[in-house]
């Protein structure tokens, strides 16, 4: 991968492959307010740590309507994980397992393919935060319990802004 910089411009011009780090996640409109903040990890790449330039939140004053985990590669190895958000600080919980509370291996060593919504999954915590109004921006994070050695999934967080 090189860049040029053009000299009546000064704008830069990529050749090569380029690479896409989807752990920083992204958003689309799903239709009139709501969106879909869409994240992918593996079990070695975890998201969380606070905010950065190119990470995707869900903003302050929007209502988590739901939250989805589509697995992509079987897991093993560990045994569960919880997803929730944080503030922006990467340190300050907003619900660290508001939207899956132990999530366990046997939930996502399925088929890929397979889904597991907040709303349903049995955690304790689970979705405690659907249908609550974010009052700071709301990072995606995910913590392991146990030594996962495989998997990859996509998180998938509806919120209406």
């Amino acid at each position: 991968m090189s860049l040029e910089e053009a000299a009546v411009r000064g704008v830069l011009q990529h050749y090569g492959p380029r690479t896409t780090n989807e752990t920083n996640g992204g958003v689309q409109n799903v239709g009139g307010r709501t969106k879909s903040a869409t994240y992918k990890f593996s079990y070695d790449d975890l998201p969380g740590g606070g905010a950065d330039a190119i990470r995707t939140f869900i903003p302050a004053g929007a209502v988590v309507k739901d939250c989805y985990i589509l697995v992509t590669t079987d897991f093993a190895g560990g045994t569960s994980y919880d997803i929730g958000l944080e503030q922006s600080d990467g340190s300050t919980a907003i619900d660290a397992d508001g939207l899956f509370d132990a999530l366990v291996l046997a939930d996502i060593d399925a088929t890929p393919g397979s889904s597991v919504t907040a709303g349903e999954h049995a955690g304790t915590n689970s979705g405690v935060l659907i249908g609550q109004k974010l009052l700071v921006d709301g990072y995606l994070v995910v913590a392991a319990t146990g030594t996962f050695t495989a998997g990859e999934a996509v998180v998938v967080i509806d919120y209406v802004v």
